[in-house]
Parts: structure tokens; C-alpha cells; sequence
């Protein structure tokens, strides 16, 4: 029987266990996996692609999670392989934070995902700032009303890559400065809106968040899409 808030390997595809964090986000911000479970602000639920999904309304709705070191990918000497997915749905095209881990001191950043001036992109810093870093971004004018599923892997070295729908995509990389890794911060992870500002926020439904310890292959990607494509739960 599946218990939640366990690090008991899931049954399933091999990649489950490697499943830190979990958000079905039907009806609840509870972490499947390690109870990181959110905290909503003006957070709603509507139809989703399996079940229901966290709806945000463009402009006060965000969901916080609290520090926590499942959510930091280094060791403090190097970075560590991750990957985040999600269905996402748009109610418009705004420019909007995703999920992100950066407070409002701009020293507390590690990762962030968004969509700024028409693109997708993963960004991680080397300092705790904006200094050094790497981007990877591509060019995406989503639909309003269609479903995608957003998929952001890094191996721990090199850039991280973008899949959408299953498909990996051809990016654009951008190093700023010497980057080295990642730092620890104590930052929260962010959902919904810039961690660091009163702005910024998305406008949509959220489904089936999952975060992994590992850099998921391309196959494994097209996998985790299929399962929720299908209408299906990822555990």
C-alpha cells in the first residue's frame, strides 16, 4: 500500500525512486512524498488533467513551501542532477514565475522557472544572486485553455534542457560569469509568483508537480508525460 510522507521507493518505473516531492494538487498542497506540504494564498481548484489541479487567478493566488534542503541541489561543492515537470494551463500569457527558489533578498536565489518576455526558461545562480549564473530558454507562446507538460532536467553539470509535451527542445544557453554552483540558501520555494516580488503571477490551473533527485532521460520524460496524457496519476 502507497503511504504518504515516506521515502519508500514507489511501484512502478525505476525513476520513482527517485521521487523527492510530490503535488497532485486535487483539493490539497500536501506532499505526497516528504510532507513538504504548501501553504496557499488565494489558491482555488478547478478541473485538471487528472483529477483537479491548483488554480491561480493572475494576481494574488501563490503557494509557498517552506525551506527545506530536499529542494537544494548541491552538496556544497558541486551541483546536484534534478528535474521538475508539471502541467500547466493558461488563462493568459502574462509573463509569470512558475516555481522558484529566491526570496526577497536577492542573495537567497538558487533555481527559477518562468516565462519572461515570450520564453521558457530555467535559470540557476552560482552566488545566491544574480552575478553568475546559467540560463537555458526557448522561445514559447502557449495557448490559452491547452494543456502542456513542462519538463526542466539537470544533470549537475552542463545546462539543464526544457521538454514540452515529451519533447526535448532546442534551447538557447547563456552563462553569466563564473559559474560554479549552486549555493543553500534559506529560501522557500516559491509556486505561482517571483518569490522576491509583489508580482509577476501566474494565471492558471497547475497539475501533478513532481521533483526528482535525478536527471530524468528522455525516455523517462516521454514516460511521465504519457501517464498524465492518459489521464492518469504518477503514483
Amino acid at each position: 500500500m502507497r503511504r504518504r510522507g515516506s521515502r519508500l521507493r514507489k511501484t512502478g518505473p525505476a525513476y520513482l525512486a527517485n521521487l523527492i516531492a510530490y503535488y497532485r494538487f486535487n483539493d490539497s498542497l500536501v506532499d505526497e512524498i516528504n510532507a513538504n506540504n504548501g501553504t496557499g494564498t488565494n489558491i482555488a481548484y478547478a478541473v485538471g488533467k487528472s483529477g483537479n489541479g491548483a488554480s491561480f487567478d493572475s494576481v494574488s493566488s501563490y503557494i509557498s513551501i517552506t525551506d527545506n534542503n530536499d529542494f537544494s541541489f548541491t552538496d556544497g561543492t558541486n551541483d546536484k542532477p534534478f528535474s521538475i515537470c508539471m502541467w500547466v494551463n493558461y488563462t493568459d500569457t502574462n509573463d509569470a514565475w512558475l516555481i522558484n527558489r529566491r526570496e526577497f533578498n536577492t542573495s537567497n536565489t538558487e533555481w527559477q522557472i518562468y516565462i519572461y518576455q515570450g520564453k521558457l526558461s530555467i535559470a540557476l545562480s552560482a552566488d545566491g544572486g544574480g552575478a553568475a549564473g546559467k540560463l537555458t530558454d526557448l522561445l514559447f507562446s502557449p495557448t490559452v485553455g491547452t494543456w502542456y507538460h513542462l519538463g526542466f532536467t539537470y544533470s549537475g553539470v552542463g545546462n539543464p534542457k526544457i521538454y514540452i509535451n515529451g519533447v526535448l527542445q532546442t534551447t538557447t544557453d547563456t552563462n553569466t560569469g563564473t559559474y560554479t554552483k549552486m549555493v543553500n540558501t534559506n529560501a522557500p520555494v516559491i509556486i505561482g509568483k517571483a518569490g522576491w516580488a509583489g508580482g509577476f503571477y501566474f494565471g492558471g490551473i497547475i497539475d501533478s508537480l513532481p521533483v526528482f533527485n535525478k536527471e530524468l532521460s528522455a525516455s523517462e520524460i516521454t514516460n511521465v508525460y504519457d501517464t498524465g496524457n492518459a489521464g492518469n496519476e504518477l503514483i
